[in-house]
């Protein structure tokens, strides 16, 4: 009979090496038994710890996406107060995975619609420091912890948080964005020769960005 062949996935082969792993080791533990008393047990205890959290892990992913579809449902049918209560549980039950790292921007959004500004900075800077970078969610963290100053109308701290984050990803277009919105604190401050400068880095830096026509603009009205 002729042997079957099938392609292997990836998932296949990290399985096969996995496998292939806890076979050497087993039987290295067996060939040195009288050094590793009780060694296969842990071996196997050890295995299936990792596939229980492995298991726990995705069931935990799966719960959160779920239940950050209910959350959009909910906003978007006008229960708002049941979506920030979900979005919370979302945030705490859920720590570390996908579907909570856009919960945690959807709750400090809302906190930031209700003028919660140091609830909403904690949130925006809490995505930054715990979860993995995304670009679009990274740039709404660090958007959310500069408009969050602004409203409160600290326009230094806002202006150089929006440079900050135009320096650290310079050349997207959110960068062309977080400088025109830092030239704006600066002209909220008075301060038109930081204000002209970054008119003109946006003209200069970022010449297919939308926001090189309105730089002009604001620039010959300076």
């Amino acid at each position: 009979m002729a042997e079957e062949s099938r392609n292997l996935s990836k998932s296949d082969l990290k399985e096969d090496q996995f496998l292939e792993w806890v076979l050497e080791a087993v039987e290295y533990v067996k060939e040195r038994r009288q050094y590793f008393i009780g060694g296969v047990v842990v071996i196997i205890l050890a295995v299936v710890g990792v596939n229980l959290l492995i298991d726990q892990q995705e069931q935990a992913k799966v719960e959160a996406s779920q239940l950050l579809g209910q959350i959009l449902i909910a906003e978007e049918e006008g229960r708002a107060e049941e979506g920030m209560s979900m979005a919370q549980r979302l945030v705490d039950e859920y720590a570390g995975t996908p579907a909570a790292a856009k919960g945690v921007l959807l709750l400090a959004n809302r906190y930031y619609n209700q003028q919660r500004y140091e609830e909403a900075r904690s949130l925006y800077q809490g995505y930054l420091d715990s979860y993995e970078p995304v670009d679009v969610l990274v740039f709404g963290a660090w958007n959310g912890l500069a408009a969050c100053l602004a409203a409160e109308e600290k326009w230094d701290q806002a202006a150089a948080k929006y440079q900050q984050y135009a320096q650290t990803h310079s050349g997207t277009q959110q960068s062309a964005y977080a400088l025109w919105q830092a030239a704006q604190c600066y002209k909220a401050m008075g301060n038109t020769q930081q204000q002209k400068a970054l008119l003109e880095q946006i003209i200069r830096d970022y010449a297919e960005s939308p926001l090189v026509s309105r730089a002009r603009e604001e620039q010959n009205m300076l």
